[in-house]
């Protein structure tokens, strides 16, 4: 059934078709033939892109963490981990694969050594990560996808159709992490005027600065920054060539070749950084 604020199926339809059609454009630009290789998916989600890494690569496995909101909707296998140390040895992979994960890792610095110590010394990093524009398009439907949940929520509570206490425990879980990551303002400040701020202000989708300021943390120049900072080179970045934007409400309204003609205009909602760790 169709939500507007809910984990339903429909949502992860929706996202699996975006990460199938994003895979399939960061391999193909990349123009790496993945066939003979093993692949590393770091923050692997529901498993649907590694079930593609699988069918095409040599061989591929999956990390996420414990906590990961997709656990109980998992289609493949995936190791466990604690968020910073990869539990493999050095050099035991071609290619180290994430998408839509970087953005969420607090030690940056830390976390790309470690991929690096698992990369073999000719291994590749593809990694899809979100861009200005779906920062910037987010934030301007955070507004209108408010007031369809807030109707959705009234309208269900009317006809008794509160939402089920598994996924009252998700909401709850997800505000608790916002304030422990400081989206809700902590300590002695923290009042009603906080809460009112989490609500009515966008927020922010990764672990650094707020809704506005994402906007310069998800731009090319400060990943491209990053990583040469930690020692890898830029082999290539470009866009998936897909537009969207997070709580997108018109999924599959909006036909895929719609949108792919749309990001020429309003951009792309994810970039890809093809590097290498030597």
């Amino acid at each position: 059934m169709f939500s507007f604020f809910e984990l339903g199926q429909d949502s992860i339809d929706w996202m699996e078709a975006v990460r199938l059609f994003e895979i399939g454009s960061a391999i193909e630009g990349a123009g790496i033939n993945i066939k003979g290789l093993s692949v590393l998916e770091i923050g692997s989600g529901t498993g649907f892109q590694l079930k593609f890494l699988k069918r095409h690569a040599k061989c591929a496995v999956g990390i996420d963490i414990k906590s990961s909101i997709f656990r109980e909707n998992q289609i493949e296998n995936i190791i466990e981990y604690d968020g910073r140390n990869i539990p493999f040895d050095d050099s035991s992979f071609d290619m180290v694969f994430s998408s839509n994960v970087l953005e969420h890792i607090r030690d940056i610095d830390g976390f790309l050594v470690e991929m690096k110590r698992v990369l073999k010394d000719d291994g590749l990093g593809v990694h899809i990560m979100p861009s200005r524009s779906w920062r910037l398009f987010t934030s301007i439907f955070y507004y209108p996808w408010m007031l369809l949940s807030g109707i959705e929520a009234i309208v269900k509570m009317k006809r008794g159709l509160l939402i089920d206490k598994k996924m009252q425990q998700k909401i709850m879980n997800k505000f608790s992490e916002s304030e422990k990551s400081g989206d809700i303002i902590q300590g002695k400040n923290r009042n009603k005027y906080s809460y009112l701020r989490h609500i009515m202000l966008p927020h922010r989708h990764g672990v650094r600065g707020d809704g506005v300021s994402e906007f310069r943390y998800f731009s090319t120049k400060w990943w491209i920054r990053e990583f040469k900072r930690n020692g890898w080179v830029i082999v290539n970045v470009f866009p998936t060539g897909l537009f969207y934007f997070g709580h997108d409400f018109f999924r599959f309204k909006i036909p895929f070749s719609t949108r792919r003609r749309l990001q020429k205009y309003l951009g792309s909602a994810c970039n890809v950084f093809i590097v290498k760790s030597r």
